[in-house]
Order: C-alpha cells, then structure tokens, then sequence
C-alpha cells in the first residue's frame, strides 16, 4: 500500500503502463522517477500519462544503474518485465543502496526462457535503435524463485512475498 506521498524510482517504464497506475496512487505530493533507456519508450510514456506525468513523473532516458546511484533516496523502487534485460545482481544491490531505510523492491520479472523469443525482442530494440549493437547486452532471467531469493538476500533484502506463475497476453 502507498500512502500518495512516497518517492518512487521505476526502472525501465516502457510505454508507461505501470508509470500510471503509480501515479494514480501518488495524491499527496509524491513522485515518480522513471527511467528507461529507449527515448522512444519515453516518448510513448509521456502520451500515455498526458497532464498527470508534470504533476507527478519526471522521466529519465538513461540507464536505470547509473541512475539508481544519482537519484535516491527512495521509498520504493519498482520495475515491471524489465529485469532480466538488466543483469539481476547489479540491480538489486544498487536498488538496495537507493532505498531509504525500511523501502520496498517491486518487481515483476521473466523467469528464465520466458518468454520464448527474447531474441525477437531484442530484435526490436536494434531496429529501434541501432547503436544498441554497440552495448553489451546479456539476459539474465531468473530460473526460479529460489534463485531469485538468493540474490535479494545476497543484496541485503529480506523478501517478504515472492511468488512464481504464469502470465498469459
């Protein structure tokens, strides 16, 4: 449950799907940082959320690593379908340095071979932008959540839900 009032860094908010129903939770004076590493995917977050992203979103084009160092503290840091395409480790550690005491990691992630075709999303983001080529790109999905505990506590996160299931679009 958010109270309206937390600071909320979301790593990599796509189309901004999740970006809105954050800020929608966000009433009293709360705020969003969402980042993504496509200005694309920022420019389509930006039109999804309309008015509601100058009160409450500030995005961010950048690579949510970096930035995780540059932008806390936070209450909450959250990502959705976007773990897994950044390296698992990394990220929960530096999550874990940007909370403030007593924060929350959300997330929502692939577990590994899932989905079927990474590579075909891969594919859309070098025809998006062909410079990514030029970076290294590893996927890094989870293989259960088992492993998955194991690096939040590796991180220093004690996990209060973990759950493991199936999604169909």
């Amino acid at each position: 449950p958010l109270s309206g009032r937390e600071k909320v860094f979301e790593a990599g908010c796509g189309t901004g799907f999740g970006t809105a129903l954050l800020a929608e939770r966000l009433t009293e004076g709360g705020g969003i940082v969402a980042a993504d590493i496509s200005e694309n995917m920022i420019g389509e977050a930006r039109k999804r959320l309309g008015d509601v992203a100058s009160r409450t979103v500030r995005f961010v084009h950048g690579d949510a690593l970096e930035l995780l160092d540059s932008e806390g503290p936070f209450n909450m840091v959250f990502s959705s379908w976007v773990l897994g395409y950044i390296p698992l480790e990394p990220f929960f550690k530096k999550a874990a340095g940007a909370l403030k005491k007593g924060g929350t990691l959300a997330f929502i992630v692939h577990r590994e071979h899932s989905p079927a075709e990474p590579l075909d999303i891969f594919g859309e983001l070098v025809a998006e932008d062909p410079s990514i080529l030029a970076k290294r790109v590893r996927f890094d999905f989870p293989r259960d959540t088992a492993h998955v505990s194991g690096l939040l506590a590796g991180a220093g996160f004690e996990p209060a839900e973990l759950h493991d299931g199936a999604i169909t679009f």
